[in-house]
């Protein structure tokens, strides 16, 4: 029965399946690649810290905090997450807290830290321009640790993915 044969409308929920199971460039996508990321990496995890270590460099952060290593993991994480949209969540928290020996809390916590020193030494419209390499116009409002993690993994994965990721 198709939708509009019912009484009753669909719900969001079905619809928003729907349509995130249809590419616009492409049709529809295969039915295991539903909610998948499409991103496909060409570099190595120690090259993408690499590249994370020479952002964080640059916005001047020291990398004798511990947070400076909690970030780095976090976002290398979040870059080769398969979510279509990669959400900073306890449960990344926890991984990245098992891997450094620590708890969510702790990781949570130093994250807040770091990203404290990196908004009092530096300006949200300096923090876009080293992590996007373009000046853009912005208010000089604090920029919270689940913006700045989204903000470099996006930048890196669709600098360094194999292809553009909708096509």
């Amino acid at each position: 029965m198709r939708w509009h044969d019912s009484a009753y409308p669909r719900s969001v929920k079905d619809f928003e399946a729907e349509l995130s199971a249809y590419n616009i460039f492409s049709g529809p996508l295969p039915p295991d690649s539903v909610g998948k990321s499409c991103f496909r990496m060409k570099i190595s995890k120690n090259e993408q810290r690499q590249l994370v270590s020479a952002v964080l460099y640059n916005l001047n952060l020291s990398s004798k905090d511990q947070g400076f290593y909690y970030l780095r993991e976090v976002i290398v994480e979040i870059i080769n997450s398969q979510d279509f949209i990669p959400e900073l969540t306890r449960t990344v928290m926890t991984k990245i807290g098992r891997a450094f020996n620590s708890s969510a809390r702790t990781v949570e916590r130093s994250l807040n830290k770091v990203m404290d020193e990196i908004n009092n030494v530096n300006t949200r419209k300096y923090i876009l321009k080293v992590v996007i390499g373009k000046e853009l116009s912005s208010d000089s409002s604090y920029m919270n640790a689940k913006e700045f993690v989204a903000l470099v993994a996006d930048q890196i994965r669709l600098h360094y993915s194999g292809e553009f990721p909708f096509a």
